[in-house]
């Protein structure tokens, strides 16, 4: 229903290339940048600046990007609804699915989890990560849908949901290709001697709050660089171009393209993840939790 022209806009801004959001559309690169083009003149403003390196949003166009998704968001969740509505189940659980909380181990939990309950059906609902957003899309759990298949060790977050858990996700570095570290399969914390590593902000995750306690500690030729409170895709593209090292999780491993995602030699504590809901969810979703935890 949202405009083809800021669904391209969309994957372009995501790939950082035309030829990667071509392959993605299946359309061609030339096509796409006609599209861009088009989008470009109707708007009076340039959204992308061009290197040989790819394409890189411009301040409007990070403007309209992180617009564009809550707008493609918002038209598939009324759809969603309205589907809903006109095939109505008791028995529909809602999953979240974002560009870090991507639900790929969730799903063949589900499909095992139906062969028993087949009662249930799934339906996916689209959100963004944006740090700014983040929280208040944490704290509207079980309005537009119930569930999240991801990480959790947010203080914040666990103020209002609770965390049905599947396992630990350790911690890793994630490096760019042609980073120094780029070669290494086990980064140890001596290796990040001189170098800058990007983590969240103290007090906002447990599992990194021990690590920088460490490294404070033992380690002070690191240097310690806060990113925002919580990861979107904003801080792994930085992270990408200005050749930093970002602490990142191994259940991350395939996020960016551009980034090797490598172990990191650190026995401290990790991060739970698993099914993230509602404090109060409604009866159906307290009913699969229930169910499901027996197969967790």
């Amino acid at each position: 229903m949202y405009s083809r022209k800021l669904n391209i806009f969309i994957e372009v801004a995501k790939a950082g290339s035309f030829n990667k959001a071509a392959r993605i559309l299946y359309i061609s690169p030339t096509a796409v940048m006609k599209q861009i083009d088009q989008l470009e003149d109707l708007l009076d403003f340039p959204l992308f600046t061009r290197t040989s390196q790819g394409v890189a949003l411009t301040e409007a166009g990070r403007s309209l990007y992180q617009d564009g998704l809550a707008i493609m968001a918002q038209t598939d969740q009324a759809i969603s609804r309205a589907r809903h509505i006109a095939n109505r189940s008791p028995f529909t659980i809602r999953l979240g699915r974002s560009f870090l909380n991507n639900g790929a181990d969730f799903f063949h939990l589900w499909n095992r989890f139906t062969q028993v309950h087949p009662g249930f059906s799934l339906e996916i609902v689209p959100f963004e990560d944006d740090h700014l957003r983040i929280l208040n899309t944490i704290q509207q759990l079980g309005k537009d849908f119930d569930i999240i298949f991801g990480p959790c060790d947010s203080e914040e977050w666990l103020r209002y949901v609770r965390v049905l858990e599947k396992g630990q996700a350790r911690l890793t570095c994630a490096v760019s290709k042609t980073h120094p570290l780029s070669r290494r399969k086990v980064i140890d914390l001596d290796d990040l001697a001189n170098q800058k590593l990007v983590m969240v902000k103290a007090g906002h995750s447990a599992s990194n709050d021990a690590l920088r306690a460490h490294i404070n500690k033992t380690h002070p030729a690191i240097t310690i660089l806060d990113a925002e409170d919580y990861y979107d895709l904003d801080v792994f593209n930085k992270c990408n171009q200005a050749e930093v090292v970002l602490l990142s999780l191994d259940i991350w491993s395939n996020i960016h393209p551009s980034l090797i995602n490598i172990p990191l030699n650190w026995q401290g504590p990790g991060v739970p993840y698993g099914l993230i809901y509602a404090k109060q969810p409604r009866e159906e979703v307290l009913q699969f939790i229930d169910d499901f935890s027996k197969l967790v």
